[in-house]
């Protein structure tokens, strides 16, 4: 009987101890995702040279009354047209806003060698980037548009390769473009 309960005792010491151990393996493990979800974050932030190129289809309003029997997918691809965007570069600076007290996402600011400025928020998770949707005026064509922006990406040791897609009004209110062959390309500085 003493035997049985010693090896018993025995047996609940080496229990706990695995308890233990996997125990700690759990808080050791989370406390790296913590770490490499924060160093991602940190591996992306900092200065960035930018650039911009790419296509956007351009739709003319119709000119033909309601009731014409001219088949509309016809005349929807006469009426669209692709266009080069205006190449545009510049600096991009990718701020982290993130700490221990709030949750804010990334905060892109893009200066243009034009001058012109412009930021929006974003996320990253992994390598993965999200571009949160913003509004600036693009130049397409010779007409400017009113153009809602966003995108995704992903981070390249000291590249960043951005897929964006722009979808506009021309401020004169006659076309619209559309378009997802639109990509950043930005290089740590």
């Amino acid at each position: 009987m003493a035997l049985f309960l010693l090896r018993e005792t025995q047996n609940k010491k080496r229990m706990r101890r695995h308890i233990y151990a996997m125990l700690l393996c759990m808080v050791t493990l989370i406390a790296m995702m913590m770490t490499s979800c924060k160093n991602n974050v940190e591996s992306v932030s900092g200065q960035y040279t930018y650039y911009i190129s790419g296509n956007v289809t351009r739709y003319m309003p119709s000119e033909i009354e309601e009731g014409n029997k001219i088949d509309t997918l016809i005349h929807d691809a006469l009426d669209a047209v692709t266009i080069s965007l205006n190449n545009e570069s510049g600096q991009l600076e990718i701020i982290n806003r993130h700490s221990d007290e709030n949750d804010e996402p990334l905060l892109f600011v893009f200066t243009s060698l034009k001058g012109d400025v412009y930021n929006t928020t974003g996320s990253i998770e992994g390598k993965k980037l999200t571009i949160d949707n913003f509004t600036r005026t693009v130049k397409a064509g010779g007409v400017e548009y009113g153009t809602d922006i966003n995108g995704y990406g992903e981070l390249y040791d000291n590249t960043i390769v951005i897929a964006l897609h722009y979808e506009g009004t021309s401020l004169n209110g006659e076309s619209t473009i559309e378009g997802n062959d639109i990509t950043c390309v930005a290089k740590r500085n």
